[in-house]
């Protein structure tokens, strides 16, 4: 597996264990490296989680905003956490083109959530991609 994807499927991971739990992201990733023995989490899976810890106010905001009557919270936990991963990459990260950042979440969406999460997150994402690209920024309330 690549090393960015590997990446954000650790990340998918801690963040999906920290709302199962009710833990924190940092109480998750100490667990995670307990079982571990000390191995350490690639460097981007960091990068992602503390992007999320920075921004997640407003990258829900984004999110909220793009899904049409969907509360966060009435969306599937992988959904919700998929998007979050791929909105903070599209509009702080300007090293991964958009359409990958998309695309990845996209496959997870298909692989561990359900079947109609794959077309949905995309639709988010599309939407969103399409009004930076077009020079509008992220939709307004």
């Amino acid at each position: 597996m690549r090393g960015r994807r590997k990446a954000r499927y650790l990340a998918l991971y801690i963040l999906y264990g920290a709302e199962v739990t009710g833990r924190s992201a940092e109480e998750m990733i100490s667990a995670y490296l307990e079982d571990r023995k000390g191995r350490r989490l690639p460097p981007y899976t960091m990068e992602l989680l503390e992007l999320l810890r920075e921004h997640k106010e407003d990258v829900d905001g984004v999110i909220e905003r793009y899904s049409d009557r969907w509360p966060l919270q009435r969306m599937p936990i992988i959904d919700r956490n998929l998007l979050r991963m791929a909105t903070a990459e599209i509009l702080y990260r300007d090293d991964v083109p958009n359409g990958v950042s998309a695309s990845e979440c996209v496959e997870m969406a298909k692989r561990f959530s359900t079947s109609e999460s794959g077309r949905f997150v995309n639709g988010i994402l599309g939407h969103l991609i399409r009004d930076l690209e077009a020079g509008h920024g992220p939709a307004r309330e």
